[in-house]
């Protein structure tokens, strides 16, 4: 069934090289393409994609989903027309053989349904409503049991899905930011956070959790997103950042996420516990190098089209809104267990890209 299966595939292996291959791909390889020259100054495509990524990464998503339900539909077809090839069959009467034998709909579902729906029938009679309500049950219990029988064969078929998601490309938003696990980490969540938004502090205690689940593998780097709603979280990024100065700033960061106010007096409350040297933390809280950092970051943001807090990206996979301990570990999982493929393909000298 194996080599059947392989050589089922190989009709579709050129449309999926052409057809699924993410744009991602196409942009790395003229990223350093020269597209204009001004007065000897050549500009090239990478800058101008740095300009638009915030509009052209949400419709390579978009185009990555449309890919992605084409590809399982390609593998199912291939998955179904090699199980036709091993009975002797056609497509078609293969698939009336895995919604054939008696569905059973009681009576009691038929009466709950007609119950719900009664006055959508109108001058209809309760029995044919009912006869029709049977048929659209039992129509219902078939295409489950079909979508049963052909889940059971995609488990048992040797598939490999090559599609790449397309991934904001994160290295460029973690220069100059605070960081904690080590640099060569296999996973880098970038965090954009608001000292003032309670589901950034929700997220804070989440990803200490992760930190310390995951200590060789993943590296956390914040970045500042103090939203305008929030009338106390510019200045509270400010004393993130002179606290970054002092070398202090995740005990700073810590102690902020542990307030629920944010005034002044909050916050020099925080530098004294966090250890700073407050003749410098007040001159840093109010000049032009602690607005200056912070505005950066948020400069950042505006370049990648980020409006909301917390937004994460794991490994340039981009999530808005806070993540639970599960998802976290889920993706953190999908990452490690590709970059061991990754390992193990580079080692037998075969690569996926």
């Amino acid at each position: 069934m194996n080599s059947i299966l392989l050589t089922s595939l190989q009709p579709i292996k050129l449309l999926l090289v052409l057809l699924l291959c993410p744009l991602t791909l196409s942009f790395a390889q003229t990223a350093d393409k020269v597209v204009a020259v001004v007065n000897g100054r050549e500009i090239r495509q990478s800058q101008v994609d740095q300009l638009l990524i915030s509009q052209v990464m949400p419709l390579e998503e978009q185009l990555y989903a449309m890919r992605k339900a084409s590809l399982e539909n390609l593998v199912l077809t291939s998955v179904l027309e090699t199980e036709a090839a091993k009975r002797g069959v056609s497509l078609e009467e293969l698939r009336k053989i895995l919604t054939a034998g008696r569905v059973e709909v009681h009576s009691a579902e038929v009466e709950n349904a007609y119950a719900e729906n009664a006055s959508a029938f109108g001058a209809m009679s309760p029995d044919e409503a009912k006869e029709r309500l049977r048929l659209d049950l039992e129509t219902q219990a078939r295409l489950a049991k079909y979508k049963q029988a052909v889940a059971q064969l995609r488990q048992t078929a040797i598939v490999g899905v090559y599609l790449q998601e397309p991934r904001w490309p994160w290295l460029a938003i973690t220069e100059d930011s605070p960081a904690l696990g080590p640099k060569d980490s296999v996973v880098t969540v970038v965090e954009f956070a608001d000292f003032q938004c309670p589901y950034c502090r929700e997220s804070y205690s989440v990803l200490k959790r992760v930190l310390k689940a995951y200590p060789q593998d993943v590296r956390l780097v914040f970045k500042h997103l103090p939203l305008d709603t929030h009338s106390q979280a510019f200045t509270a990024a400010r004393a993130a950042v002179c606290a970054e100065r002092e070398g202090r700033f995740w005990e700073l960061h810590d102690a902020l996420f542990a307030l629920r106010k944010l005034d002044a007096e909050d916050l020099r409350g925080a530098a004294i516990s966090s250890q700073l040297d407050l003749t410098k933390f007040d001159t840093c809280l109010n000049s032009d190098d602690s607005r200056h950092a912070v505005e950066k970051h948020k400069q950042a943001a505006a370049r990648w089209g980020i409006d909301s807090t917390p937004t994460f990206f794991i490994n340039g996979k981009m999530f808005r809104g806070a993540l639970d301990f599960v998802a976290f570990k889920k993706v953190i999982e999908q990452e490690l267990t590709a970059a061991r493929t990754s390992s193990v393909s580079t080692r037998s000298g075969f690569s996926r890209r």
